[in-house]
C-alpha cells in the first residue's frame, strides 16, 4: 500500500463525514485547493437543485460530495496496489505457463505489476521523472504520484459546477456556444457537459488552483482529458474510478443522497465492492474494476442506483423544480425579451459574470480575468438574491396585458422563491403515463398511418405495436424512436405554447415540457466486473451474469421518461381538464408529426419498420 505523506511538517486533516465517518486530507496540495474560493463556493451549491422542495433532507452540498469521492476513489486505488507483488527480477511472462493462478505472481498480481510498470512509463512522459518499476523505491514513487494525482482529480471533479448543478447548468448551455470560437466550441463539443468544460477552464487559467496543484496541473489535466479514444492510456483507466458504471462518484452520491431521503433508499455495502476491485488487462488498456465475488452487492448498488432515479431525481415534482430553475436562468440569459428598464438595468449590471456575449464575456476568454477573480460569487445563495430582486422589480409591473414570458417568468420565480404551486403536472405517475400513450398517443400514431394509407382502413401495424409488452412505453415515441428527442420536445412545447396564445380560453396557460432519461449501466459495456475461469480472468456482460440486472436495465425503458406542466400565468385561475385533455392530445398529435418528419415517413411500412427498429433496441 503507498505510504502516507512522511513530511512531520505536515499535519493532516482529518474530517468528520456523515457517510465515510473520517475523510482525511492527506497531502499539501489537497488542503491548498479546499482552501480556495472556489472550492469552499461547493458548499453553497446544491447537488440537487430545489430537490429539497420534495425531500426536505436532501441538502448535499458539492463540497461534501466532492470530498466523499476523493475517499472512494483512494480506497479504491489502494485495495488494487495491495495487489502489487513488488519489484522481482523474474520477468512476469513466467507466469503465463501456470493457470492455477499459484507461485510468484497470481493472475491479479500479475495484471496490477503490469499496471504500475505502464504507469511509470505514461507518467514519466508528463512529469519528467524517470522511474524503475525493478527498484523497490521507485516503485513506491510511481505508486504515490498516481494516488496524489488521482486524489487531486476526484477532489476537483465537481469544480466546475454552476449554482444548482446540473439544473442551473441546463439553463446555462442554451447559451453557452453564442461566443466560443470555432477551438472551443469543439473542445466544449468534447466534454458534452458545461461544468466537465468549465472544470477543464479553472484548471487550466484559475491563479489560485494552479498554484495549489502545482507540478500535478498536467497530471490532473491528462486525467480529464482522457476519453474512451484512448483506452491504452493509464490516465483514462484513472478517470474511469471516478466515472463510470461503478465508480466513486455513484459510489458517494448513491450513499449520501440515500441517507437523506430515507433509510429505505441507497444502502449497500460498498466495502465488499472496494475490496473485490482489481486491475484487468484487457489487451487495448487496463480496467479497475470489482470481480464476481461482489457480484450480489453490485446488484444491490445498481438496483439502488435506479430506486433513486425513479424515487428521487425523477419525481414529477423534483423534476419541476430542476426545470423551473432551468428556464429561469435561460430567460434572464435570453435578449428575446423587453424587459422594464430597472429590470433590463439590473440584469445587464449583475448578470455580467453569467451574460455570454462578445463584449462582455467573464465565463470565457475575452473578460475571462473577470470570472477568474469573482466567479466563486456563482452559487445557489447569490442566485437566489437575484431572484428576489427580479421578483421584487417584476411584481408590481406584471398584469394580464404583459409579454406572456414576463408573466411566466414571474410565476417561475414565485415557485422558486416561496414554492408557491403555479403548475400542474398532466401526469404524475406511471399508471398516468401508460392512459396518456393508450388514450392519447396511440390514437394519434393510427390516425396517422391511416391519412398514410390514404383510407379509414385499420393502421397495418396496430396489433404489434400494442401488444401486452410494449404498451406501457407507447409515450415514450418522441423521445425515444426520434434522434435528439429532446430537441423535438422543445419544439413541441415552442408550438403549443404559440398555439394556447391565439386560444382565448386557454392563453392563459403556458406549457413546460420537461425531457429526461436514465442509463442504470450500459448492458453492451462488459467492463464492470470480472471472473476467474480456471486460472484465467474474463469480463462477461453484467447483465448476462445476473438476471435481476437484466430486468433493472429493462425496467427503465417502461418508465415515463418526460413530465408534462401546465403554468397558470395569473393566480385566479387553475386548468380544468378540459384543456388538461386538450393539451395532452396535442402533445400527441404535434408530436407523431415531427416524428414522421423527423424520420421520413411516407408510408404505413415505413412506420412499421421505424416501430420495429425502435423494438428491436428496447430488447437489446
Amino acid at each position: 500500500m503507498a505510504a502516507w505523506p512522511e513530511d512531520e511538517s505536515f499535519n493532516s486533516i482529518v474530517i468528520r463525514d456523515l457517510i465515510h465517518d473520517y475523510v482525511h486530507v492527506l497531502y499539501p496540495e489537497e488542503r491548498d485547493i479546499i482552501q480556495t474560493a472556489f472550492f469552499q463556493r461547493l458548499r453553497r451549491i446544491n447537488q440537487h437543485a430545489l430537490a429539497a422542495y420534495t425531500y426536505p433532507a436532501l441538502t448535499v452540498s458539492r463540497f461534501e460530495h466532492s470530498l466523499g469521492v476523493m475517499h472512494l476513489a483512494d480506497q479504491i486505488l489502494l485495495s488494487v496496489f495491495l495487489r502489487d507483488p513488488g519489484p522481482t527480477a523474474k520477468a512476469p511472462q513466467a507466469c503465463d505457463q501456470r493457470e492455477d493462478g499459484e507461485g510468484q505472481y497470481s493472475q491479479f498480481r500479475k495484471m496490477c505489476d503490469e499496471f504500475i510498470r505502464e504507469c511509470g512509463n505514461q507518467f514519466s512522459a508528463i512529469d519528467g521523472h524517470s522511474y524503475n518499476p525493478n527498484d523497490r523505491e521507485q516503485r513506491e514513487e510511481i505508486k504515490e504520484q498516481v494516488r496524489r494525482t488521482l486524489r487531486l482529480f476526484s477532489l476537483l471533479h465537481d469544480i466546475g459546477h454552476v449554482m444548482f448543478s446540473h439544473a442551473g447548468e441546463a439553463g446555462l448551455e442554451e447559451h453557452a456556444t453564442e461566443l466560443l470560437s470555432d477551438s472551443e466550441e469543439e473542445t466544449y463539443r468534447e466534454f458534452g457537459a458545461y461544468h466537465e468544460y468549465l472544470t477543464k477552464y479553472l484548471i487550466e487559467r484559475q491563479p489560485d488552483i494552479r498554484r495549489a496543484l502545482g507540478e500535478y496541473e498536467p497530471l490532473v489535466l491528462a486525467i480529464l482529458d482522457a476519453s474512451e479514444n484512448q483506452p491504452e492510456s493509464v490516465f483514462f483507466t484513472l478517470r474511469k474510478i471516478v466515472d463510470s458504471d461503478v465508480d466513486a462518484d455513484r459510489g458517494d452520491y448513491i450513499l449520501r443522497d440515500g441517507s437523506q431521503v430515507g433509510n429505505e433508499f441507497g444502502r449497500y455495502d460498498i466495502q465488499r465492492i472496494i475490496d473485490n476491485m482489481i486491475v484487468y488487462n484487457h489487451g487495448a488498456g487496463f480496467w479497475i474494476l470489482p470481480t464476481e465475488n461482489s457480484l450480489s452487492v453490485l446488484e444491490r448498488f445498481l438496483s439502488e442506483r435506479y430506486n433513486l432515479y425513479k424515487w428521487v431525481y425523477n419525481h414529477h415534482h423534483v423534476r419541476f423544480s430542476s426545470a423551473a430553475v432551468g428556464a429561469l436562468l435561460s430567460v434572464l440569459l435570453s435578449n428575446e425579451i423587453a424587459w422594464p428598464e430597472e429590470v433590463e438595468e439590473y440584469l445587464e449590471r449583475n448578470l455580467a459574470v453569467l451574460r455570454l456575449s462578445p463584449e462582455d464575456t467573464p465565463l470565457f476568454p475575452d473578460s475571462r480575468d473577470y470570472f477568474l477573480d469573482t466567479g466563486y460569487i456563482v452559487d445557489d445563495y447569490w442566485m437566489f438574491t437575484i431572484f428576489r430582486e427580479i421578483y421584487r422589480l417584476l411584481h408590481p409591473e406584471v398584469d394580464e396585458d404583459s409579454d406572456s414570458k414576463i408573466r411566466f417568468t414571474v410565476r417561475l420565480l414565485e415557485y422558486v422563491l416561496f414554492r408557491r404551486n403555479v403548475g400542474t403536472s398532466l401526469w404524475k405517475h406511471d399508471t398516468d403515463f401508460v392512459r396518456f400513450g393508450r388514450d392519447y398517443v396511440y390514437p394519434a400514431l393510427r390516425e396517422s398511418a391511416r391519412r398514410l394509407e390514404g383510407s379509414s382502413g385499420p393502421y397495418q401495424a396496430e396489433k404489434e405495436y400494442v401488444g401486452a409488452s410494449y404498451q406501457p412505453a407507447v409515450g415514450n415515441v418522441m423521445v425515444d424512436m426520434v434522434p435528439e428527442g429532446n430537441v423535438l420536445i422543445k419544439e413541441i412545447q415552442e408550438r403549443l405554447n404559440t398555439e394556447l396564445l391565439e386560444i382565448d380560453s386557454y392563453s392563459n396557460f403556458s406549457l413546460l415540457l420537461v425531457p429526461f432519461d436514465f442509463t442504470i449501466f450500459d448492458t453492451n459495456d462488459p467492463g464492470i466486473l470480472v471472473e476467474e475461469a480456471d486460472g484465467s480472468i474474463e469480463h462477461p456482460s453484467i447483465d448476462k451474469a445476473s438476471p435481476l440486472l437484466r430486468a433493472i436495465a429493462y425496467a427503465h425503458f417502461w418508465d415515463a421518461h418526460y413530465y408534462a406542466y401546465l403554468i397558470c400565468l395569473s393566480d385566479d385561475e387553475k386548468p380544468g381538464q378540459e384543456i388538461q385533455n386538450f393539451v395532452m392530445r396535442r402533445i400527441a398529435e404535434v408530436g407523431i408529426q415531427l416524428v414522421q418528419e423527423a424520420l421520413n415517413i411516407e408510408t404505413v411500412k415505413d412506420f412499421e419498420d421505424a416501430i420495429e427498429e425502435w423494438q428491436e433496441q428496447a430488447r437489446e
